[in-house]
């Protein structure tokens, strides 16, 4: 039986008052690193909205607490929050970084640096437990504020998250529930190694 690695994230977000903000998470890449690990990198995004009645439109800190069993995150020596991307090409493993971003910083815009202030942090290999903010007016708009990258243990990895934030500048709590990898690719990995059982006995 395949060991399923349970993955539990909660990420609180803050908004400034009269702005409404949405959270989620989506795989951006998998692959391999120089030395031959593969990696699976995922990232977490704000949309930041206009609230009727109008009111300044600010993505303003959030807290990561995610606990990872079975895999470990990349972590690379030459990393911040964010990278900076013109070491990329020197450093092609830098892009895949684990890391805290802001909408006024890195991918959002081009690289700044200075922009994200840690609050606080207590980050190991498995587990990502940091406080952050951004030190501009970020507007309303779609931003990354962070990326974390797994390198799992078990091709089959599985985990689950739930991402608590503010909406309304703190009026409403809302949960976004998740799982990763998403239940579809898990169904397309799950038939591909049934095709391969199949072909292995004919």
């Amino acid at each position: 039986m395949s060991k399923i690695i349970v993955l539990i994230a909660m990420l609180t977000i803050v908004a400034a008052a009269n702005a409404t903000v949405t959270a989620g998470h989506y795989l951006w890449s998998t692959g391999t690193l120089l030395d031959g690990t593969p990696y699976e990198s995922f990232r977490i995004f704000v949309e930041v909205t206009d609230t009727p009645g109008g009111g300044p439109d600010d993505w303003t800190a959030a807290g990561l607490d995610l606990d990872l069993a079975g895999g470990t995150f990349y972590q690379d020596p030459l990393g911040g929050n964010p990278p900076e991307p013109a070491l990329y090409p020197m450093h092609p493993d830098l892009e895949y970084d684990t890391y805290y971003t802001s909408p006024g910083d890195y991918p959002n815009r081009d690289y700044v640096g200075g922009v994200v202030g840690i609050a606080g942090t207590a980050d190991t290999d498995t587990v990502l437990d940091t406080d952050w903010f951004d030190r501009i007016d970020s507007g309303h708009g779609e931003f990354i504020i962070a990326q974390m990258t797994v390198l799992p243990t078990e091709p089959d990895w599985l985990g689950t998250g739930v991402l608590y934030y503010d909406d309304r500048g703190g009026s409403s709590l809302e949960e976004y529930h998740f799982t990763i990898p998403e239940p579809a690719t898990l169904t397309l990995v799950l038939l591909g190694g049934l095709a391969w059982m199949r072909r292995r006995g004919a």
